[in-house]
């Protein structure tokens, strides 16, 4: 069968009867894919926060210069559509201790929506030492837009760079 351009093969593999041999070199592409190592990797998967409570999204400001919070509901169509763009996003800029990103249900943390008055999902707000600045000109993003989104992160993620690089010195 002949496949046109845009379609792809999918190959199932059963990883389970994989021996450590043969699961070495997934791990490795995987590290490279990625473009870093293990203890970078490790570092950058906590700056994604589920926070549930205004004392805890308190902690996260005190012990993060900045933090992109993205206040979104379960049923909420637009949340599900950004919601791996975030996590991505997360992945990729986020620094922990220097730029973290949050992400709030409005339905289960109601104190921090009615704190922030927040009426539209998603809505993406940024922080610096816990006050609210705005990026790229806008000190708020209503409604699931990548490109927004993302040029939001990549200004963060460079300014949280240049941060930690100080740091270290």
């Amino acid at each position: 069968m002949k496949l046109k351009r845009h379609q792809a093969r999918a190959t199932r593999v059963n990883v389970s009867r994989l021996t450590d041999m043969e699961t070495a070199p997934l791990h490795n592409h995987k590290r490279r894919l990625l473009g870093r190592t293990e203890d970078t990797a490790n570092r950058m998967a906590d700056s994604l926060h589920h926070v549930s409570s205004l004392p805890e999204l308190q902690k996260l400001f005190s012990s993060t210069t900045y933090v992109v919070v993205d206040f979104y509901a379960d049923w909420c169509g637009p949340c599900k559509t950004i919601a791996p763009i975030y996590a991505n996003l997360s992945k990729k800029h986020g620094i922990g201790g220097v730029l973290g990103f949050a992400k709030v249900n409005v339905d289960n943390a109601q104190d921090i929506a009615r704190q922030y008055n927040i009426s539209a999902m998603p809505t993406f707000m940024f922080f610096k030492d816990g006050n609210q600045v705005a990026v790229n000109g806008q000190a708020l993003m209503r409604g699931a837009d990548p490109r927004t989104l993302t040029a939001a992160a990549e200004k963060l993620g460079g300014l949280a760079k240049k941060r930690a690089e100080e740091g270290k010195k």
